[in-house]
């Protein structure tokens, strides 16, 4: 028989923790929201698109918009989850494309 290895992906290894931790889901998922926005915001930094004080009004702005994700989708059932992000997958492949670029992939 072989074995297979499995590496949890970020969110998943964060569910684990938020566990362990005795968060609520609600808790989790805020969480997981800010977290990805920290990322998004962080990358905007770099790339001189927003400055700090604009980044922190964006985070704070973003755990109101993940209280109000959480009340729309917590009770949604597994079978509703799929990914959509139309835009940031075509911003993707322009960026696979240009010419110059600031990240090399």
């Amino acid at each position: 028989t072989t074995e297979r290895l499995l590496v949890p992906t970020y969110p998943v290894a964060l569910g684990c923790v938020a566990t362990a931790a005795g968060l609520s889901r609600a808790d989790a998922f805020t969480l997981e929201m800010y977290s990805t926005a920290a990322c998004i915001c962080g990358a905007a930094l770099r790339l001189m698109r927003v400055d700090h004080i604009q980044t922190q009004k964006l985070l704070q702005q973003a755990n109101t918009w993940s209280s109000k994700l959480f009340k729309a989708c917590h009770d949604r059932p597994l079978a509703d989850m799929r990914t959509s992000s139309p835009a940031l997958d075509v911003e993707g492949m322009r960026h696979e494309q240009a010419f110059v670029r600031l990240f090399a992939n």
